[in-house]
């Protein structure tokens, strides 16, 4: 004989808290250290942005939203500590896939075909910086 079992969950007792996250505007210039890990960094500067990443160090997370378009935003790692891929969520013609790859770079670039909206994550494992997000259009983000 098969039984029928029943759970009952009484979520009155559970306090569910709320998590801000803290935004950090990067202006047109900023130099991040390890206290803003975790921070949302927005690329917000019309003229553009400069943001300096600091050496890798392990468990470093920096998550970047275009907020601003018009100009190039920049974010600098030290030395050639870059690698990981960000997906177009547009592909160019005749394309199914596009990928921006970047493999021991040391700088990644947002250009005018970026988007408002447009997000990517930059995490250390305490040698080097992995980059992972998407973008909307082909050419919006280039490694150099």
């Amino acid at each position: 004989m098969s039984q029928s079992y029943k759970t009952v969950h009484d979520f009155q007792s559970i306090n569910v808290g709320q998590t801000l996250v803290n935004i950090q505007p990067s202006g047109s210039s900023i130099t991040l250290g390890n206290a803003q890990s975790g921070d949302l960094n927005t690329l917000n500067a019309t003229s553009g942005s400069s943001v300096q990443l600091p050496a890798p160090s392990s468990g470093l997370s920096f998550p970047f939203l275009v907020t601003a378009t018009a100009a190039t935003h920049t974010i600098t790692a030290p030395a050639s500590t870059l690698f990981g891929a960000i997906n177009c969520a547009i592909p160019t013609a005749g394309s199914t896939i596009n990928v921006t790859n970047v493999t021991g770079s040391t700088a990644l670039l947002t250009t005018t075909g970026s988007c408002v909206g447009d997000r990517f994550t930059i995490v250390s494992d305490g040698t080097n910086y992995f980059v992972s997000g998407t973008i909307s259009k082909f050419n919006g983000v280039k490694f150099i």
